[in-house]
């Protein structure tokens, strides 16, 4: 009978696998009767058991209830532990589906204690297990970690398959568990061991749980492509298990990741195969998920009727299941699908019935989305009243659920419909809250990039709206703080990437807070400049005049685009249409722009359909005009590609958006939807605070005159005065969008009037906060010793193939200029196939210089390399390969050359490397515009890009230059830098070269080029010279040969410049190095004042090359100050070297000595005062006491010093020369040439000296 019973048993089981649930409960009642009949309690409790499991699988938990209890009842009876643990388990897992879950952790608790009773480890760790899922589902996450932990501690005491898929199955448990409360490291550690056992076991259906929780969980923290991998991961394994559920749900989980990443045709497929598979396994809510899915897909696509269609079909199927959850979802969709379409009323009425069933079944989350639909729709009817009312309902909710992103959008709308209203008080609370909601939501983002992008387009809106309120308030200093804000955002997040990685002593210095009116101001005084501050809002270009010492001196506003583009921030496809709007028509400024360069002679920036019908005429024909937007087009593509793959922080995507939203072309009606009342009754508000200039009245006036009264005129009177050329003072240009391509140096109010650059030396920077980090860098890195000076490229070798299909043509006359540069900043060039790509990566990080003369394409954002050793089309450069562009030629990969990627160095490839470059030039005036024109986008890129990295200042032509004036240009500039002159100075005394010349005083030759970043200053010689001498002087007593030896090499390279010798001469470091010892420093004093040291190489000795010319008077100064030092006893020369850590100390002694030097007597009697603490410094007593100085008088404070009569004027000037020598700085630099006369008259002694000691060289 028993075997008759275990029969029964069986065939239930196979029943229940084969789905024929009613028949196998027949046999499970079969078995009931038999134990009955048998009297045997113990087989009662096990058909009981099989009973109650079938009606749970059916979904009868009333039923399975009672059969669970009558087996726990039977099992008390009968005095059997191990069934009472099992029907406790039971009944708690049917209270579980009930979610009853403090009536299943009982049930889980006396488990648990009947397990322990038995001592079974097994079923205690199962029954921890089972708490665990209890109390997680009860949202008590801590404590289910606890149950999770003591089951993993007692399975470790277990062994077997089971036991270990159990560990397993804890470990994704646990992953659960820190994935609800937001830590997504910790739980996909935990997934990433639950993977490995499940691999390790074999178990597939394990692991396709364990790749769908991996990739849900890459995809919360916004790893994109890892959760795609996962995703396609899950998907094949489904299909393996043949699992149609499983399958049909990975598809649609991939259609949405799809979606998410913009990749909509694979979207679509995705979607469209869950929608084909669960209409075959008949499952409805299946196919209501996959149809929802579908129309997202299309209606970010902007194809709303198939949208409309699919969400159609979704609320259809949730009306037959009676799903009022998905049919809340569906009316939503259908909603916001008809608001796109501008069907108002029958959105209106969709989301009343969206909202109507989320409050019947009080859904928050649904209730939240319902109200602010409802809102944004009545706002848009110009219903502000009423949609006040449903956005402030809206907030509520979202306040009760802590729902921070719902709740920063609705404050968002809520400014702007009491802005409708005329509540500008009311209007600038919101917007505030909602600024610092969004900036809270992105600093608790960190890294996530995906998720700040989407919260940065209606957060740029939340800043312009905000400013514009402001401004009608009256209150312009907050709208400039707000403006500031604003900017800065992607700056910010990279910034905190970075302190978060740590390494850069000066990023984690920088305050990441925040900016206020005080910083500002606090800056722009420190800066010692005049801030001209402009941004644009919603077709209004706002100015601000700072002051050092007095503030914001005056506001201005002008309006600079009157259309009306009817979108609205917070709708995707009102976005797309912006956008395309911005792209196609030229804004008043763009305009502007490209009238000013066509009246310069130089071809417009604007795309060939944009330009005048003359321009048009003269240069392209219309079939040639379309060909010429395609390829330009094609090239911006091909550019965004290569940079968002490779933009590791999302930093050059949020640059190039709020450039988007900041194109003068984006008008006030784009962001609002005012009545005329209302925004007239505000204009007049705003014109009595300052006048607003019409596009109209500047339509008659030619591009520059235009372009002047638009910008310059307004603060004119405000202006810092000049003083002519010689007298320039700076003025900094805080810019946005459109304006970085202003030709600001030629802006004039009357054609007898000089120039902007004439009258400034002109500087232009993205935002204060970008000014301020310049500044906190050049505090903290005065010299850097890994500084290699200057790296000087060029000229690439590009092979036919590359400069046909590209359209770089060979620029040979680059190479003259790499030439003229590397000899003035005596350093050596990369040219030719030596200027590839790898190389210069390799040798940038740690130049002080950089300068790029090649190919510069503003679409790409890139700079044009030499091959090297290229790829073939086998190569894969990341998900590049998947680009799918129309045009066979716009393929990033050659067929017979390199790959596009071996031969640019993009944006993204330059923030992702550390540069320690106080300049970078850009030398890009030898850029055929066909070949990559001119555009914001490129230009705010590649040059944010380089300040990102480190890069302090940035140099670029607006247009292509002849190669003789660029030439002319640089060399002018670099002379001017190698004497001390402030990069902003170097650049106004090129430019007036230029114009001054007979073959180049055309402005564009000249007026093209312009400055980003700090007004920086190279590392002067001097500088680099002491540093050399103070290495020098760390071994005072071995120094005197080196010094001696570094002076003959000075002064045999002065006697052939003087006499003209331009042949090449070298030593060897070797025959150097014998003489010296291993005295360290003397390598670098050669390199700072042009001595080119090159490796050794082809069976060639390392080599000591001579300068040929002597840029700065450099050779002649370091001369002067051997001299000097070799003048001086070994007892000075001691002091001097202790001396060498307090470069504060030396300061004070050389004011002290030049003070003491130029009233010293005929007698040589002086007495001085000494501060005590300066003269306990370690050095300084001696120091002074050496040249003369003898302590007569000890004070409270001072002692009093009097020069002896051994101490003569001479050695006073050789201790001077010498401090000045090792602790100079820019403002003693002026007692050089006074000093050099003293110690000329030694020079001759000296050097027949060093010659009579010298040998072999």
């Amino acid at each position: 009978m028993n075997a008759k019973f275990l029969a029964l048993g069986n065939i239930g089981d196979v029943l229940c696998k084969m789905a024929e649930n009613d028949e196998a409960v027949k046999m499970f009642n079969q078995q009931l009767t038999m134990a009955r009949q048998l009297k045997n309690r113990k087989l009662e409790a096990v058909a009981f058991s099989n009973l109650g499991i079938i009606h749970k699988k059916l979904k009868q938990y009333d039923k399975a209830l009672g059969y669970h209890n009558q087996e726990l009842t039977v099992c008390q009876e009968i005095n059997d532990i191990k069934g009472e643990c099992k029907a406790h388990g039971s009944l708690g897992n049917i209270h579980v589906c009930l979610c009853n879950y403090i009536s299943a952790s009982r049930c889980y608790e006396e488990q648990l204690d009947r397990s322990r009773d038995l001592r079974d480890v097994s079923l205690e760790a199962r029954a921890y297990g089972n708490l665990g899922i209890t109390k997680m589902n009860m949202g008590h996450t801590s404590d289910a970690i606890g149950y999770f932990e003591s089951q993993l501690a007692l399975l470790e005491q277990t062994s077997g398959r089971q036991a270990l898929l159990d560990r397993g199955r804890a470990y994704c448990n646990l992953g659960n568990c820190y994935e609800s409360i937001g830590d997504y490291e910790e739980s996909i550690k935990y997934y990433e061991k639950y993977l490995t056992i499940t691999q390790s076991t074999s178990s597939i259906t394990d692991q396709e749980a364990a790749y769908r929780y991996l990739g849900n969980t890459h995809r919360s923290m916004g790893n994109l492509q890892q959760a795609l991998v996962c995703f396609e991961k899950r998907l094949v394994i489904a299909h393996e298990l043949n699992n149609p559920e499983a399958t049909s749900s990975a598809y649609g989980e991939l259609g949405c990741l799809h979606s998410i990443l913009g990749n909509y045709e694979q979207a679509i497929s995705c979607l469209q195969h869950q929608l084909q598979i669960a209409k075959d396994i008949g499952d409805r809510l299946g196919e209501g998920e996959a149809a929802c899915g579908l129309g997202g897909v299309y209606q970010q696509m902007g194809e709303f009727d198939k949208a409309l269609e699919h969400h159609s079909i979704d609320l259809n199927i949730a009306k037959e299941l009676n799903n009022t959850t998905c049919q809340c979802r569906a009316y939503g969709n259908l909603g916001l699908t008809h608001e796109s379409l501008g069907n108002l009323d029958n959105a209106l009425r969709l989301q009343e019935k969206h909202l109507s069933i989320a409050i019947e079944t009080n859904d928050k989350t649904a209730k939240t989305l319902a109200y602010s639909s409802l809102g944004r729709i009545h706002h848009a009817q110009g219903d502000y009243q009423q949609a006040v009312q449903y956005l402030q309902q809206g907030l509520q909710v979202a306040d009760q659920i802590q729902h921070t992103e719902d709740e920063a959008k609705i404050r968002h709308r809520l400014g702007l419909a009491l802005w409708g209203l005329g509540d500008l008080e009311g209007a600038q609370t919101q917007l505030y809250a909602a600024i610092d909601l969004f900036e809270s939501m992105r600093r608790e983002a960190q890294f996530n990039k995906e998720y700040k992008l989407s919260l940065f387009d209606l957060q740029t809106a939340s800043y312009q709206a905000l400013q514009r309120v402001l401004v009608g308030l009256g209150h312009h200093d907050d709208a400039l703080v707000v403006a500031e804000r604003g900017r800065t955002r992607a700056f910010v997040d990279l910034l905190l990437e970075r302190q978060s990685l740590g390494g850069d002593t000066w990023y984690s210095s920088l305050d990441s807070s925040p900016v206020t009116k005080e910083i500002i101001l606090e800056t722009v005084t420190r800066q010692h400049a005049a801030i001209l501050y402009f941004s644009m809002a919603v077709g209004y270009l706002y100015s601000w005049l700072i002051l050092p010492d007095k503030g914001i001196v005056k506001f201005h506003e002008s309006a600079v685009n009157e259309s009306d583009i009817g979108s609205d921030p917070e709708d995707t496809q009102s976005l797309k249409s912006f956008r395309s709007f911005s792209m196609s028509t030229a804004s008043l400024l763009d305009n502007y722009v490209g009238q000013a360069r066509e009246s310069l002679g130089v071809e417009s920036h604007l795309s060939s359909s944009r330009l005048s019908l003359n321009h048009l005429s003269s240069h392209l024909s219309e079939t040639e005009s379309e060909a010429d937007d395609l390829w330009q087009q094609h090239l911006k593509e091909i550019g965004e590609k290569l940079n968002n793959e490779h933009d590791q922080t999302g930093f050059l995507r949020m640059e190039k958006r709020n450039h988007i939203w900041n194109a003068s072309s984006y008008s006030l009606s784009s962001l609002l939807s005012f009545s005329n009342g209302v925004f007239a009754n505000r204009n007049n508000s705003i014109r009595s605070i300052a006048s607003t200039i019409s596009a109209s009245s500047l339509a008659s006036k030619p591009a520059l005159s235009a372009l002047y009264e638009l910008l310059i005129k307004p603060m004119e009177c405000c202006l810092p005065p000049t003083a002519g050329h010689e007298g320039c003072k700076e003025l900094i240009l805080v810019l946005q969008g459109d304006l970085y391509l202003v030709p600001f140096a030629l802006l004039k109010p009357c054609q007898m009037a000089a120039p902007l650059c004439e009258r400034y030396n002109l500087l232009a920077v993205p935002s204060v906060r970008a000014l301020q980090a310049s500044q906190m860098l050049s505090k903290h890195i005065k010299y850097n010793p890994n500084c290699t000076g200057a790296v000087v490229i060029g000229n690439p070798k590009l092979q036919p193939s590359v400069v046909h299909q590209w359209q770089w043509s060979p620029i040979p006359a680059t190479e003259h200029e790499c030439r003229m540069v590397s000899e003035l900043m005596g350093c050596h060039s990369l040219t030719g196939a030596n200027a590839t790509k790898e190389n210069v990566l390799r040798e940038i990080p740690n130049a002080e210089l950089i300068h790029f003369a090649t190919h510069i394409s503003w679409k790409l954002a890139a700079i044009v390399m030499s091959p090297g050793n290229f790829s073939t089309t086998s190569a894969v450069h990341g998900n590049l390969e998947r680009m799918d562009l129309s045009d066979s030629s716009s393929d990033i990969v050659s067929l017979d050359g390199p790959s596009l990627p071996d031969i640019i160095i993009t944006a993204a490839d330059v923030l992702n490397t550390r540069l320690n470059a106080k300049l970078v030039v850009l030398s890009s005036g030898y850029s055929d515009d066909h070949a990559g024109r001119i555009n914001t986008d490129g230009v705010v890129g590649l040059t944010r890009a380089f300040l990102a990295a480190g890069a302090q200042c940035i140099l670029f032509s607006l247009w292509p230059v002849p190669d003789m004036a660029s030439r002319m240009l640089m060399k002018t500039f670099y002379t001017a830098m190698l004497q001390g002159a402030r990069a902003s100075q170097a650049l106004s005394s090129a430019m007036k070269t230029l114009q001054n010349s007979r073959q180049f005083s055309h402005p564009s030759n000249w007026a093209s080029w312009l400055l980003i970043g700090s007004d920086v200053i190279l590392s002067s010689k001097v500088a680099l010279m002491g540093h050399a001498l103070c290495e020098l002087l760390k071994t005072p007593d071995r120094s005197r040969e080196a010094m001696r030896v570094v002076l003959h090499l000075v002064e045999k390279s002065l006697q052939r410049i003087h006499h003209g010798h331009r042949k090449a001469m070298y030593t060897t470091q070797a025959s150097i190095a014998n003489r010296v010892g291993d005295v360290s420093g003397w390598r670098d004093l050669l390199t700072s004042v042009g001595f080119r040291l090159e490796p050794s190489m082809n069976d060639l000795p390392a080599a000591v090359f001579f300068p040929t010319f002597d840029p700065g008077d450099r050779l002649t100064q370091c001369s002067a100050s051997l001299q000097a030092l070799l003048g001086l006893p070994l007892p000075t020369l001691i002091a001097l070297s202790k001396m060498l850590e307090h470069g504060d100390v030396g300061e004070m002694v050389m004011s002290l000595i030049r003070d003491a030097s130029s009233k010293v007597g005929d007698d040589g009697s002086f007495q001085v005062p000494v501060n005590v603490r300066l003269w306990r410094a370690p050095g300084v007593h001696e120091f002074l006491a050496s040249l003369g100085f003898d302590l007569v008088e000890v004070g409270k404070d001072d002692l009093i010093l009097r020069v002896n009569k051994q101490a003569n004027r001479r050695t006073l000037q050789f201790g001077l020369q010498s401090l000045v020598a090792v602790f100079g700085e820019q403002n003693i630099e002026i007692h050089l040439f006074s000093i050099i006369i003293y110690v000329s008259i030694l020079s001759r002694v000296t050097q027949n000296i060093a010659e009579r000691r010298w040998q072999g060289m």
